[in-house]
């Protein structure tokens, strides 16, 4: 087995790393549950950063000029970043664990070809796959639609 440091990670991690002071008015809240709720909130935060910095997720930009318009084309990226952490939850819990950009930088690189034979017959190929994407496609059972 070989391992080895990664020194910048390190660093990185130990700057963000620190004492924080939480206020909070719940007082029937014990301790565990008020850093519990705190760590939800930075787990919540960051998928909002992700929708707004990420290129397959990104809510921008938007074409839009009504309100309501705005509302469901946030509402349709926010299910979409859902969908992702759902699926990525699901391949870590099969041993499979990827990040939400390559989850999605497989799944935007399938390609399928429909080949109609001279008798008539329609064939469904997949073009070759890279390991993150042939994990999800085997694991979702999408084996069926090849």
């Amino acid at each position: 087995m070989e391992w080895k440091r990664k020194e910048a990670a390190i660093r990185g991690r130990a700057l963000g790393s620190g004492r924080a002071l939480h206020f909070t008015d719940r007082e029937e809240w014990d301790d565990e549950a008020t850093v519990r709720t705190c760590r939800a909130k930075a787990v919540t935060e960051e998928q909002v950063r992700r929708l707004k910095d990420s290129p397959y997720l990104s809510d921008t930009p938007q074409c839009h000029w009504t309100d309501s318009k705005i509302r469901v084309h946030q509402l349709i990226c926010f299910l979409g970043l859902q969908l992702m952490a759902i699926l990525q939850r699901q391949l870590h819990r099969t041993g499979h664990p990827v990040t939400i950009g390559e989850l999605a930088h497989g799944l935007q690189r399938w390609h399928q070809v429909v080949l109609l034979n001279p008798g008539g017959k329609v064939e469904r190929r997949f073009r070759r796959m890279s390991p993150v994407q042939e994990t999800p496609f085997r694991e979702f059972g999408f084996v069926i639609y090849a």
